[in-house]
């Protein structure tokens, strides 16, 4: 599926020599978090906002924001490229939510806008 290609796409586009801040395929100009940024507050279950700073020379900031709802915290994550370097264990009362939805129901095949999507990307895979 044209799907699947683009996330192998984000996955091979990456290596561990990549500069900092390096853009990832499909989305160039989106904004890029390193996973310790970002995890802490996923792994503590800790519901507090959160200001994060981008990996690029620029250096702009972002919000994840937490709210608890019926037992639940909900954390909802902005637009942008989030690296995961390990496996990362979320709580079983945690939801996390991306900035929008990339389906679109009148246009299923329609590739979404990546600038407006949250997208989780595995940094480091498993070996042999």
């Amino acid at each position: 599926a044209p799907e699947d290609s683009i996330l192998l796409a984000l996955r091979d586009r990456h290596n561990d020599t990549s500069p900092v801040g390096a853009p990832y395929a499909p989305c160039p100009s989106c904004l890029v978090f390193a996973y310790d940024s970002w995890s802490p507050v996923i792994r503590q279950g800790s519901c507090r906002k959160l200001r994060i700073q981008d990996r690029g020379p620029a250096k702009h900031w972002a919000t994840i924001r937490c709210k608890e709802l019926d037992g639940r915290k909900v954390f909802r994550f902005p637009a942008g490229i989030f690296e995961i370097q390990q496996q990362l264990l979320v709580p079983s009362e945690v939801t996390i939510l991306g900035a929008a939805n990339p389906n679109d129901m009148s246009e299923p095949k329609k590739t979404p806008d990546w600038t407006k999507q949250t997208l989780f990307l595995a940094t480091k895979g498993v070996t042999d």
